[in-house]
């Protein structure tokens, strides 16, 4: 029953991450998080692509569900008008049902971000319908220990958006051209 569920459903994602890659907007983040990142996790598709998703097992699904899909390692959230009570004794009675092993305590240890680039510079070309430009600069923090993440982040994201934003120069000249 769950072979057949599992193939119904690899088509469905892989339509899903095929309307990823149809979004220029969507690519170009791909291709920086490749570009900039060695190791940081956010370089990773969240779908993966449609050969994951076609190379994707039901064992490998099986062991991710048994694995973080317990109440170990969830939560529940539940907002409006309701009694606390009731609602506890449901999830306690419908957790109880289930054979749940308990599994080690999930830990993930980020690996220390190099301050390099993978792909130093790529210009990349494909015809759309709306032009886009993007670059992206890379810079560590320990650079801007005198700073709060959040100053740094208005004072570059005021910088950037004056030389590269809607409004600069460099856009208009690039329009023009």
């Amino acid at each position: 029953r769950y072979k057949e569920l599992v193939e119904n459903e690899r088509g469905i994602i892989a339509e899903e991450v095929k309307m990823y890659d149809d979004n220029p907007d969507r690519r170009i983040g791909n291709l920086i998080t490749a570009a900039i990142y060695h190791k940081d996790r956010r370089k990773n598709l969240v779908a993966g692509t449609v050969d994951d998703v076609n190379n994707i097992s039901l064992e490998d699904i099986t062991k991710a569900y048994e694995y973080f899909y317990q109440p170990t390692t969830m939560f529940v959230a539940i907002a409006g008008n309701v009694d606390v009570k009731k609602t506890l004794d449901i999830i306690k009675a419908n957790q109880d049902k289930k054979n749940i092993t308990k599994q080690e305590m999930v830990i993930r240890e980020d690996e220390i971000e190099p301050d390099t680039v993978v792909v130093k510079k790529k210009t990349y070309k494909e015809k759309i319908e709306i032009d886009r430009g993007c670059y992206v600069i890379k810079m560590p923090l320990k650079d801007f220990k005198d700073y709060s993440k959040r100053e740094l982040y208005v004072y570059f994201n005021t910088l950037l958006s004056v030389h590269f934003g809607n409004t600069s120069e460099l856009r208009e000249k690039l329009i023009e051209e």
